[in-house]
This record gives C-alpha cells, structure tokens and sequence, in this order.
C-alpha cells in the first residue's frame, strides 16, 4: 500500500511541475531576447583549458606553427 500512496502523491504532484517548467522556459526565453542572459565582459570566463585562436597553442597545448611567413610579420 505504500507505494500506492507514493504513486498518488507523484501523480498529484506532477501537472504543477509541468506548468512549473513551462513558466521558467518562458521566463528564459523572454530573458534571452532582451539579452538579458549575457554577462558582463569582465565577469566572463574560458573554459578550462581554451586558449586564444591568435596565441600559437592548440587547445591541447602544443605549439602550433605560424602560417604567416616572416616577410609578412
């Protein structure tokens, strides 16, 4: 009997976290198109370990050639 009670509960429980979760996605998409879930420049961070596209290194840390040649530099 007890996990009948329990499959009432979540039973009752779950059409309000339904339309719980369909408020926030519309909450989150409103934000996103007032650009309201962009942070500021200076609080943005990498990911772990990604490097610049211009610093020579690939994201797996070993050097990579130069393509310009030194005539060019």
């Amino acid at each position: 009997m007890y996990a009948s009670k329990k499959t009432q509960k979540l039973e009752a429980v779950h059409p309000q976290k339904i339309d719980d979760l369909e408020a926030l996605k519309k909450s989150i998409l409103q934000k996103a198109f007032r650009s309201e879930l962009v942070e500021p420049a200076g609080e943005l961070e990498s990911p772990k370990g990604a490097t610049s596209v211009n610093d020579g290194y690939s994201p797996s840390g070993k050097k990579t050639k130069n393509k310009i040649s030194p005539e060019r530099a």
